[in-house]
């Protein structure tokens, strides 16, 4: 027979009296806890006994009233307060609203230890243990049993959720979102997100939930805490019934555990094909005729392709993180210093473009793909929009945009500028060795600065004079007026984006 408050309060030995809540003298003590924490209910769980000083309840009636409030709506045996430890006197209020709750309030004198409590419910609860541990005993049966067949993780913990007379969901901590692909959303998620938001992003021992994310509102759900990364929450409901023990949450916590690590393998393996997937497509033309990608691939009509320069792997991990909470149909490969992404054209808007440029890593996005043979053309506007990005220090640049209304919007607009301003240059350069579209470059760049731009090609000021004479002799254009040093950088900059354009990623 499991232990009850009235039990409890039978043994003469514990000298507890009770206050308040006499109506509730029968409900049954799983285990009692130890805390002066004014929010206990981040650690407690329904048919738990909180033992306290009283100093986390607050001294007003208002907030003791509340404080016992918050507890009966969580399904706790009861509230035992120490008399004499210098937390404030229990108030008529507290007691009233005990009653009206059917809440056992009780004291307990300075001369009895809180220890002794909790030894007397231990080791009346033997039994009740158990009788858990078979319940247990079974459920991991039931995982194994699960677990071996293959089943999917929905369909698995939608099967060990009856046997517990529970709903269970697996759900990303920060987002909310079911950690499952094929799972529809869970409609307690984005309360959870905010409560954990609340708590400084993390998740408490146990985290009552709301249906209308009230505090002081009904607890229609309990979360825990699943081992692993990314933080990810249980959020147990109960099936017309009472809600769960925390120590049943705990085992089926591991069991998302399990979950969790069988997802992070089979997501690590459909990167790996999906980079392999991306590498064929963009070597297109080199290779065999790419294919298109199979039903469970990126619908290529309706996704960009997107480049970055992340600035460290922590980063790459970030987006690859996104993109598995969000689960859009994607690929990712990195090359070098540079990570190509395919997504779709309305999530790359909506929250990967946003997200790459508050991780501080300029990206470009080219137009639509369209097909498979077009992705050596989209990795071609992709690079050329994150030159523009790039060189206008923007975060994000669109393909097609108008980035810098005096920029080149196209690598083809971009070489007819180069060609009719540098290609004299050009050709000079590669039939004598010679450094002029360097010269050229650093003068400009260095704002008509002839100890800057000499110092940067590393010549003397006379050596720079002639190299600038030279190309003036073969372009027609000097270095004195102002439309020509315009046509000079513009075209210098143009020159640049399509080298970087053209330029293997990094090893």
């Amino acid at each position: 027979m499991a232990m009850t408050v009235g039990m409890l309060l039978g043994r003469p030995r514990l000298q507890l009296t009770l206050i308040g809540g006499e109506a509730g003298l029968d409900r049954e003590v799983s285990w009692a806890h130890v805390s002066d924490l004014p929010d206990p209910w981040d650690y407690l769980g329904p048919n738990e006994l909180l033992l306290t000083n009283g100093t986390g309840m607050g001294a007003s009636p208002a907030a003791q009233v509340r404080f016992a409030e918050r507890l009966a709506r969580l399904g706790v045996s009861g509230l035992v307060v120490g008399l004499g430890t210098g937390g404030a006197p229990v108030t008529p209020e507290l007691a009233g609203r005990a009653c009206e709750l059917c809440l056992p309030l009780l004291t307990v004198p300075y001369s009895v230890r809180f220890s002794d409590i909790v030894r007397a419910i231990a080791e009346d609860t033997g039994d009740q243990s158990r009788g858990q541990l078979s319940d247990l005993a079974q459920f991991y049966d039931l995982l194994r049993l699960s677990l071996a067949a293959g089943g999917p993780g929905p369909e698995t913990f939608g099967t060990l959720g009856q046997q517990l007379g529970l709903r269970l969901h697996l759900v990303d901590a920060q987002t909310g979102a079911s950690v499952f692909d094929n799972e529809t959303v869970v409609p307690l998620g984005l309360l959870l997100a905010r409560s954990v938001a609340q708590h400084n992003n993390a998740i408490p021992g146990l985290l009552p939930l709301t249906s209308d994310g009230d505090p002081d509102g009904d607890v229609c759900a309990l979360a825990v805490a699943v081992p692993g990364e990314p933080m990810t929450a249980l959020v147990a409901e109960p099936v017309g019934g009472h809600l769960p023990s925390p120590a049943v949450l705990q085992h089926v916590a591991i069991a998302g555990a399990v979950q969790l690590a069988q997802l992070a393998s089979d997501r690590q393996r459909r990167r790996r094909q999906g980079a392999d997937l991306l590498a064929r497509l963009l070597d297109g033309h080199r290779a065999r005729p790419p294919e298109e990608p199979g039903p469970d691939g990126p619908d290529l009509a309706a996704s960009v392709l997107i480049v970055l320069r992340p600035d460290g792997p922590e980063t790459e991990d970030a987006l690859a993180r996104a993109c598995a909470r969000a689960h859009p149909v994607s690929l990712l490969l990195r090359r070098g210093d540079l990570l190509y992404a395919v997504v779709p054209a309305g999530q790359a808007a909506s929250w990967f473009l946003p997200l790459a440029a508050e991780l501080g890593c300029a990206a470009g996005a080219s137009d639509v793909v369209g097909s498979a043979g077009r992705m050596p053309e989209a990795s071609t506007e992709a690079l050329w929009a994150l030159g523009l990005a790039e060189a206008q220090q923007l975060p994000v640049a669109r393909y097609g945009d108008d980035v810098g209304l005096l920029m080149p919007h196209s690598p083809a607009e971009a070489q007819a500028l180069v060609g009719r301003v540098l290609g004299p240059l050009l050709t000079y350069d590669a039939d004598r060795g010679a450094r002029l579209v360097d010269t050229v470059r650093a003068f400009v760049r260095a704002d008509g600065s002839w100890q800057r731009a000499a110092a940067e090609v590393h010549v003397h000021k006379q050596t720079l004079g002639y190299r600038l004479r030279k190309a003036e002799e073969l372009t027609g254009r000097g270095f004195a007026r102002t439309q020509h040093l315009a046509e000079w950088w513009f075209a210098v900059q143009a020159l640049d984006l399509l080298t970087a354009c053209r330029r293997p990623p990094q090893p």
